[in-house]
């Protein structure tokens, strides 16, 4: 009670400790250069050429991104019979498993990886040079770094430098983070960091950056568009259920739209080009 009285630490409120009394559906979502507070996620799939969507699934505020993009690609398939080839999607739906899983069902996938940086200056994971055959890394300065304990039930390996070479490293404050407690770097393996690796070598290719500037305006402009012109910036409804129907109107009103322009494009060519009637209309 004095640390809070004294202001020398914040009120904690997060999903484990506070609900919301009128709707216990809307939790806490932080993200970095935004406002906290009580919100729903809505998942948007649209067709990359014609611009519509395919579909709209709406989630609480704290469901992670990760398992929904492999569901929702399923749904696509098995449900409304699509022909997925190609998946391109933000970082908040890169996970080790996700890559995996796409890579086994030859679906091509554009969906960069979380910034790894501990902070200005610092040095990533990725400076670190795994050794396969002998199962550890190497720093910089030539120190390795052994497998150290399991964690998730045995599924992410964790691996420390041994022998305190991190207390006289010169490259100490470049590698450690500021509030770093231990004396030691560490450093964690996925079991999917293969894969992991292959999409960090591709994010920096021509191709994989000009989708993500296809991405831009194709599925952030919807979302953009869906909050600037039809109030999807605010739940009109409470409950999840409510929510996802205000979603989903509010996709069947854009696809409206593009789905007009379309057949006033047909209607404009025929105009125009009466004697490509049969192409046009066949095409």
């Amino acid at each position: 009670y004095h640390d809070f009285q004294h202001g020398k630490r914040k009120r904690r409120v997060a999903n484990q400790t506070h609900v919301s009394a009128s709707d216990p559906d809307a939790t806490m979502v932080y993200r970095k250069g935004t406002e906290g507070g009580l919100k729903y996620k809505v998942h948007y799939s649209a067709d990359v050429k014609t611009r519509i969507i395919t579909d709209c699934y709406t989630t609480t505020g704290a469901t992670h991104e990760g398992p929904i993009l492999p569901a929702r690609i399923d749904y696509l398939c098995n449900e409304m019979g699509f022909d997925v080839q190609e998946v391109i999607a933000d970082r908040g739906y890169g996970r080790g498993p996700t890559y995996s899983s796409f890579r086994q069902r030859k679906i091509r996938t554009y969906i960069p990886l979380h910034d790894a940086r501990l902070g200005n200056g610092k040095l990533t994971p990725t400076t670190f040079k795994y050794h396969g055959q002998t199962d550890r890394y190497q720093c910089p300065e030539g120190y390795f770094l052994y497998p150290y304990e399991k964690l998730d039930n045995g599924l992410i390996k964790r691996y420390r430098i041994m022998g305190g070479h991190c207390r006289m490293c010169p490259r100490r404050t470049d590698c450690l983070p500021e509030s770093a407690k231990s004396r030691a770097r560490f450093v964690y393996r996925s079991p999917h960091q293969q894969e992991i690796d292959k999409v960090r070598a591709r994010q920096e290719t021509k191709a994989f950056i000009s989708k993500m500037i296809l991405r831009k305006w194709t599925i952030e402009g919807l979302f953009a568009e869906a909050k600037q012109f039809h109030g999807l910036r605010r739940a009109r409804y409470r409950g999840l259920q409510k929510v996802s129907i205000q979603a989903l109107m509010t996709a069947m009103a854009q696809n409206i739209k593009r789905i007009i322009k379309q057949l006033l494009d047909i209607y404009w060519y025929l105009r125009r080009y009466p004697y490509f009637r049969k192409e046009i209309l066949s095409a």
